[in-house]
């Protein structure tokens, strides 16, 4: 699937960033994912809600990519429009509920998070503190 990741099809770490940087500075916060393979599932998350709207990042693991961008571009957008979401509640996205969960620590520390952090290193803000909130289907275990 071209364009979840730049990288792998070719294009420069600073050509990354800076991409990300303007998809940012146009929308107000973007996503990024890795693709499913067999031993994993896909991940998607936002970068540029904790920097420009003082909220946690957005995360989701699983879901099949168009649905995933869709339902954290929802949120996302919310979020925008002054929603706040937070550990515990429960949200009702085009007929499906789901769980907000604080993302797992280690999965916070973890490679999962490496392109926001990546991100905000070469914008020199190392300073920045990632947290984060998954959705989780209701019914489903969270990660």
């Amino acid at each position: 699937m071209p364009g979840m990741c730049m990288i792998c099809d070719g294009a420069t770490r600073d050509e990354v960033q800076a991409e990300t940087d303007e998809r940012i500075d146009r929308f107000g916060f973007t996503m990024v994912g890795t693709r499913p393979d067999p031993d994993h599932p896909s991940w998607l998350h936002t970068i540029g809600l904790i920097e420009r709207h003082n909220h946690p990042e957005m995360c989701v693991l699983g879901e099949p990519a168009d649905d995933g961008f869709r339902l954290l571009d929802t949120v996302s957008r919310a979020v925008l429009a002054g929603s706040r979401f937070s550990n515990g509640q429960t949200l009702e996205i085009a007929g499906t509920h789901w769980h907000v969960s604080d993302l797992d620590e280690r999965v916070v520390e973890g490679e999962m998070m490496v392109q926001w952090r990546d991100h905000y290193h070469w914008m020199g803000s190392d300073g920045l503190r990632l947290s984060a909130l998954e959705l989780v289907r209701c019914g489903a275990t969270p990660r």
